[in-house]
């Protein structure tokens, strides 16, 4: 069982009591939600009769670590990862590659978030891809791997972490730049602009089609691109999808302006 109590500083502390614990043992914790989310994860892994290696006291072996590029490649190699999950590790591994897992924390999940903020700059919906696809691979390690890696530190983190606070805009001011805000994606066509670009179109049969279909279908410009005729079921108006962004198949319906072009 586990207590949770609030310390004279203001931060959480937990007690720990447990037959597979070789002793009572004590977290500290900033906030109450960290200290609760690492219980509620601690006590799953207790009843399942899992006890992570970096609470066991070894007289004679150390914990075992591995590094965060080993994690990524085993993630990897066990698990039908997405192209996008993939393509975004691929990118973020340079900078977290040696870290090992012993170091692997709330603060430097904190840390991560203000290095990406406060030096790379990146906009918020960047933030949260790359936060994403390497919480998911930690995901994976905790239930694989327990003894290697007993919480994800990145599930940890508060909702809106990846929006620029006064402090982001203060550290970023100093370099000449300025704090990003997620830029609104929803496009929406003005009075008389399709008829302008159907009239600059004419007799390009390829860009034509390209263009009615993400109009009519709103499929992705990749999912447009790479079509295939073998995914277009005309008699059922509809085009199968089993590529996407996000690893998953879907049925795309088909409106009478795109199946007259795709029919054609």
């Amino acid at each position: 069982m586990a207590s949770i109590k609030q310390t004279a500083t203001g931060t959480y502390q937990v007690c720990f009591q447990n037959k597979l614990l070789p002793k009572r043992l004590w977290m500290t914790f900033d906030t109450f939600e960290q200290a609760d989310a690492y219980t509620k994860q601690l006590e799953a892994l207790l009843a399942q009769g899992i006890v992570p290696a970096s609470l066991l006291e070894r007289s004679k072996a150390k914990q075992e670590l591995w590094t965060v590029h080993r994690c990524i490649v085993e993630y990897q190699r066990n698990n039908p990862v997405p192209v996008s999950d993939q393509k975004l590790l691929d990118t973020l591994m340079p900078s977290v590659a040696t870290l090992v897992s012993g170091e692997l924390n709330y603060a430097w999940a904190e840390a991560w978030i203000a290095k990406m903020k406060r030096m790379d700059n990146l906009a918020p919906s960047t933030i949260h891809h790359r936060h994403g696809a390497l919480a998911r691979c930690f995901d994976w390690m905790t239930r694989a791997r327990p003894e290697i890696m007993a919480q994800n530190p990145l599930r940890l983190l508060k909702r809106g972490f990846a929006t620029y606070t006064p402090e982001d805009g203060r550290h970023l001011a100093k370099q000449g730049k300025h704090a990003k805000i997620d830029e609104e994606r929803d496009r929406r066509l003005e009075q008389g602009e399709e008829q302008r670009i159907l009239a600059v179109m004419e007799g390009r049969d390829i860009e034509l089609c390209f263009f009615v279909m993400a109009l009519e279908t709103a499929m992705r410009m990749r999912e447009c691109y790479t079509l295939d005729k073998s995914q277009v079921v005309l008699h059922q108006k509809t085009i199968q999808l089993s590529r996407t962004k996000n690893g998953d198949s879907r049925q795309v319906p088909l409106t009478t302006p795109a199946l007259a072009m795709l029919t054609d």
